[in-house]
């Protein structure tokens, strides 16, 4: 049964060899048809030599050079046909082509050889059954008639002045003839059902894996609904438990310090929450083929130093050590997606941290300069590593190496399948070393876009803090003041509403609200009218009735120039331009960041009143 299996799929491979690309994308239906007649037309030449010898050695001459010519110029005519099949996805018409070149010779044959009675003149209930199996019923029920109008023919022809000629064949070779006619007629029956067994074997493999893999990726999606159910309600159970607790202090009175705690607590579980999300988000993306990645100049330096930098929290409450090795040769640019590199890395760094009870996470860069050149990182750990039948799985959507990883140590079992697809974008490949209980190593590299004239620096140890940059001359946001500045806040959800206008208010500007974009053109309108514009609009992009994108280019299209801060839980430079491209002048993204949006508030507000103060 092994060898029977490992045989199987070589003749698959023999038939599919002259199947093109373009009837495979017609459906596994169309690829049964072709291997059908693919292995029947090479059946058919495996017999050509046997009747050619034949016909030589038996029949008359003036039977045998006719018998022979034209079988060999139906071989020929059957080879081109089945190269015609291996380039293009005409199937029905190398099969009715086919049908035609066998009832011809067939017909020509049974003439030659004595008419109706001839032994040939069996074969042409062949032609039918083939047309049957690859065109359809109906080709076949056609062929059947071509066929059975041939033999009607062939009897009648001793009638008409296309008598058949006296082949002077003796009755002994004659019943040999007729012999080894219904032998190759049963064997081209096998055959053809051979080929079709063949194909229908093939697929009904290819469907048992289709369901096989179907149940596994169904498994793995219900196992990863739990888990993030599991997940989602951890951290919601802090939030809403936190919340409800300072609800009731601050009914009984001042909060005290411990309360400190409690926000910390809300905002870190919160924080939990938005990276879950975007994981899952990142993942659709992904799955969809609409992941972003942009190449622009990026210091890697300075994203190894800063993706160390927010990783040194958790390393530091585990008590590990975080080491960082460069060696060689290394470009001070490279071009590439800076966001999408820093998330690779605090994946990887990530899960080294969470698998990790003690000792030393590692990261390790270096550079090949070959070709487009290489940016090679490997994140090395100590810790519980992975056996080698999981090794495979991890790169899965919605998988770790097994279920009690995520009881134990949680996670979305999204972000190494996340990280693959993402270098796998930025021109590279990430793979794993490891070993129970042995740690593991996971390297990827993506392209450098390097070239002989970008500047290069020698390295040999830990490169941090030599090109660390200055922090950035920004104002902390609760210094951040926005005085007078008359705002338009553009949002439907109350909460936010609240949120955005308070913050914005506590900073000393005047906030007006809308709740969708009628009431937003509405009210611009009126503010104008009464010579009292706005300094600044600050844009929900997705409402209910007349979405930000269509309030932004009815605002443009009436001839405002008052700057516009699109607001959006979209984050994609998709997103981003779709905003620009609607008349937005910038961008923030929901969960609103503090400081970004005073930063970005103060900048448009200060701007607006200096150039209407200009005006």
């Amino acid at each position: 049964m092994e060898e029977m299996g490992r045989a199987e799929p070589q003749r698959t491979r023999l038939l599919d060899w002259f199947i093109s690309p373009a009837i495979r994308a017609r459906g596994e239906d169309q690829v049964r048809r072709a291997r059908v007649l693919v292995g029947t037309s090479l059946i058919a030449f495996a017999m050509v030599p046997v009747f050619a010898a034949s016909f030589r050695g038996l029949l008359p001459r003036e039977i045998a050079v006719p018998f022979t010519r034209t079988l060999l110029a139906t071989l020929v005519v059957h080879l081109a046909l089945l190269g015609l099949l291996r380039r293009t996805d005409r199937i029905e018409q190398v099969g009715h082509a086919m049908c035609a070149s066998l009832v011809a010779l067939l017909s020509y044959h049974s003439w030659l050889a004595g008419g109706a009675s001839s032994p040939a003149s069996l074969l042409l209930a062949y032609p039918p059954l083939l047309a049957l199996t690859v065109v359809g019923f109906r080709a076949g029920l056609g062929w059947g008639v071509v066929s059975a109008g041939c033999l009607i023919a062939l009897d009648l022809a001793p009638l008409t002045p296309f008598a058949p000629p006296a082949h002077g064949i003796s009755p002994e070779v004659f019943d040999l003839f007729r012999a080894i006619t219904m032998a190759t007629l049963i064997w081209m029956i096998l055959g053809l059902g051979h080929a079709y067994d063949i194909s229908r074997t093939a697929a009904l493999d290819r469907a048992l894996d289709a369901e096989a893999t179907a149940l596994a990726a169904s498994h793995a999606k219900s196992e990863f609904v739990a888990n993030m159910s599991h997940e989602i309600r951890t951290p919601m159970t802090a939030i809403l438990g936190y919340a409800d607790e300072l609800d009731e202090r601050l009914a009984l009175g001042p909060l005290g310090p411990e309360s400190r705690e409690m926000i910390d607590a809300i905002r870190r579980n919160g924080r939990h929450l938005v990276a879950l999300i975007n994981d899952i988000l990142d993942l659709s993306r992904v799955e969809a083929g609409r992941l972003d990645v942009e190449r622009i100049s990026v210091d890697p330096f300075a994203l190894v130093d800063e993706v160390c930098s927010l990783m040194s929290v958790r390393t530091a409450s585990k008590r590990l050590d975080l080491r960082v090795e460069a060696r060689g040769r290394i470009p001070v640019s490279v071009r590439s997606d800076p966001t999408r590199l820093r998330q690779i890395l605090i994946n990887l760094l990530g899960n080294a941290i969470k698998f990790t009870e003690s000792g030393a996470i590692e990261l390790r860069v270096w550079h090949e300069e070959l070709g487009k050149g290489r940016l090679w990182f490997a994140v090395s750990d100590p810790g519980i590593g992975i056996a080698p039948e999981a090794q495979a799985r991890i790169f899965e959507a919605f998988t770790q190496a097994d279920s009690s990883m995520t009881r134990r140590y949680g996670g979305s079992g999204l972000g190494l399948s996340i990280s693959r697809r993402m270098v796998q974008a930025l021109g590279g490949e990430l793979g794993v070393v490891s070993a129970p209980g042995a740690g593991s190593t996971f390297t990827f590299w993506v392209e450098s876009g390097w070239s002989p004239d970008v500047a290069v620096r020698e390295v040999d140890g830990d490169p941090r803090g030599s090109t660390r940059p200055e922090p950035a001359a920004g104002i902390p946001a609760r210094e951040v003041a926005i005085p007078d500045a008359r705002i338009l806040l553009v949002e439907d959800g109350d909460d936010n509403q609240r949120l955005i206008s308070g913050l914005l208010r506590s900073r000393g500007a005047r906030v007006e609200l809308a709740s969708d974009g009628e009431a937003a053109l509405a009210c611009f309108a009126l503010a104008e009218e009464q010579g009292t514009p706005f300094d600044l609009v600050l844009m929900d992009m997705q409402m209910p009735l007349l979405d930000g994108y269509a309030t932004t280019r009815a605002l443009r299209n009436r001839g405002a120039t008052t700057p516009i801060i699109a607001l959006t839980a979209h984050a994609t430079s998709d997103d981003r331009e779709r905003c620009l491209a609607a008349g937005c002048d910038d961008f923030a993204t929901k969960p609103i960041q503090r400081a970004k949006l005073l930063e970005l508030v103060s900048i448009w507000a200060t701007d607006a009143k200096r150039r209407s103060a200009a005006s």
